[in-house]
C-alpha cells in the first residue's frame, strides 16, 4: 500500500511540474500580437449565489496595469531552461 501511495506523490509531483503544450497553432496569437491589461479598481461584489446569475461588469472601473505581448520563444530570457518552446509571451507593467 505505502509504494503505491509514494508511486501516486511521485506521480502528482511530476505532473505540478509539466509545461503546458499547445497543439493548436491556430488558437494562440502571433508574434508580435499585444494588447493592454488593466486590473479592476471597483470593489464591487459578485452578487447573491446560486445557479443562473448574470454579472453585469459594465459599471466595473479599471486602472491600466501593463501589457501583454507575444514574443519569439528565442528572444526569451527563459530560451535555455524551454529550449523546445514554440510560443512565448511577456506581462509588461507600466503602472
Amino acid at each position: 500500500m505505502f509504494k503505491l501511495f509514494t508511486f501516486f506523490l511521485s506521480f502528482i509531483a511530476a505532473a505540478a511540474l509539466a509545461q503546458p503544450v499547445i497543439t493548436d497553432g491556430t488558437n494562440f496569437p502571433a508574434v508580435g500580437y499585444s494588447t493592454p491589461v488593466s486590473i479592476g479598481a471597483s470593489t464591487q461584489g459578485a452578487g447573491s449565489a446560486g445557479a443562473n446569475q448574470t454579472w453585469d461588469f459594465s459599471s466595473a472601473t479599471m486602472n491600466p496595469w501593463g501589457t501583454y505581448t507575444v514574443i519569439d520563444p528565442a528572444t526569451s530570457p527563459l530560451t535555455a531552461s524551454f529550449p523546445t518552446a514554440t510560443n512565448a509571451a511577456k506581462l509588461e507593467m507600466t503602472a
